[in-house]
Parts: structure tokens; C-alpha cells; sequence
């Protein structure tokens, strides 16, 4: 399907920037449904977002972008794809992309909605 491939194409290409943001544009709009939600979170789409992050934690971009589908994939309290945030790393990326980017609005508005749902779901 088309999230497998999205995930395949930013596992393989972990370098290039644009791929990364576009992917994670077109991840968050599959994540528009709770099946959506799901088959991307199973397929690794969190794991494949939070590598993205950690890779390019200069572009704020790519960072709000990620930080957005993250934010859709935890939707409606999804707990399986926050704790797959929680165990790859994507709350202290949250919490660097704020100190990264400290006068980019999105980034922090999209970095401290997804911790707000962290916490709300998992609790940590």
C-alpha cells in the first residue's frame, strides 16, 4: 500500500531532506482515519518520522511536518503509536526541535500539541 511505500522510500533515503517533508505531508493526510492511523503505525511510519527528525534537526520544516503526523498518528488517543513515539525517541526530539527552532511559532505549536497528547496517552 501506499504508507508502506512512503515509509519504505524514507527508510532508504534517510538523506534527503525533501523527501522526508513531502512524506510526512503525505503520511499525515493517510492518517486522516483511524485505519489510516493504524496501518501506518504497524507499517513504521513512527519509527521512519522520528529518524527524519533526527537527521535533519536544522530544517524546521521537515520538523513541524514531522511533528504534525506524529501528532495525527497519536490521534483519538491511540495509544499503540504513542507508545511506539515514546520507545523511539520522539519526545526528547519534540523537546529539541522547541530548543532548535526557538522563534519558529509551528514548530513549537506542533512539538508542545504532540507532547500534550503524549502525556495524555501514555502518560509519560
Amino acid at each position: 500500500g501506499a504508507v508502506e511505500a512512503l515509509v519504505a522510500a524514507m527508510r532508504g533515503h534517510t538523506e534527503k531532506e525533501d523527501l522526508q517533508k513531502y512524506a510526512c505531508g503525505a503520511i499525515a493526510n493517510i492518517c486522516q482515519s483511524a485505519e489510516g492511523r493504524d496501518r501506518a503505525g504497524r507499517a513504521g511510519a513512527v519509527e521512519a518520522l522520528v529518524v527524519a527528525m533526527r537527521g535533519h534537526t536544522g530544517n524546521a520544516s521537515l520538523q513541524s511536518g514531522a511533528l504534525t503526523t506524529l501528532y495525527r498518528l497519536t490521534r483519538l488517543n491511540n495509544t499503540d503509536n504513542a507508545t511506539r513515539a515514546v520507545r523511539a525517541g520522539a519526545k526528547n526530539l519534540a523537546e529539541a526541535a522547541i530548543l532548535a527552532h526557538p522563534c519558529n511559532k509551528q514548530v513549537i505549536e506542533e512539538a508542545r500539541d504532540f507532547l500534550k497528547r503524549l502525556d495524555f496517552c501514555v502518560g509519560r
